[in-house]
């Protein structure tokens, strides 16, 4: 069974209208906005194919804002609100934080212990790196030695430099 050409949203009322347009230009939620637009377009018979351009979209997003709209009405375009807790800092401890990254930035349980001494909240690690990503930083661990990789001979004739087999083999790779 082929689709319909054309389907078209319906505004019942003028009040609907205008709660429509003020989705539209008021809304904090960018998709929320778009698909009022839509709806508010559809109404003035702009067809799918034009709304999928205008919003960049595929056709059967827009025709689900368009079924959406006919079962609920102007709440069902509304965004539901997304999962996750509240902020662990406010503004002010967020730039305590930052100023401690940048005082401290290989050092992160000296973040969270001087973090926690001045605001007296504690923070834990896998925290402590969503907030460096909010604050666009990288966190990477030191390496402090390659001991492991070391040739244990070649580091302790490195280590005397007064030692001739070590100054041969020196010139040589350099030669």
């Amino acid at each position: 069974m082929a689709r319909p050409a054309s389907v078209f949203a319906k505004i019942q009322s003028n009040q609907q209208r205008n709660e429509l347009a003020t989705l539209w230009r008021e809304n904090p939620h960018h998709y929320t906005r778009m698909r009022a637009h839509a709806i508010i377009l559809s109404d003035d018979q702009y067809e799918i194919e034009q709304i999928v351009e205008i919003f960049g979209v595929k056709r059967d997003t827009v025709r689900d804002w368009i079924r959406r709209f006919e079962q609920g009405g102007v709440d069902a375009l509304r965004d539901e609100d997304r999962p996750g807790g509240p902020r662990k800092l406010n503004e002010e401890e967020e730039e305590i934080l930052r100023d401690l990254l940048r005082r401290y930035p290989s050092r992160p349980a000296t973040v969270i212990a001087r973090l926690r001494a001045r605001t007296g909240k504690s923070i834990g690690r896998d925290t402590l790196r969503r907030y460096d990503k909010r604050f666009h930083l990288s966190w990477k661990r030191f390496r402090r030695s390659l001991r492991k990789k070391r040739d244990e001979k070649a580091f302790r004739l490195a280590q005397d430099w007064d030692a001739p087999i070590f100054c041969a083999r020196r010139y040589e790779r350099l030669g």
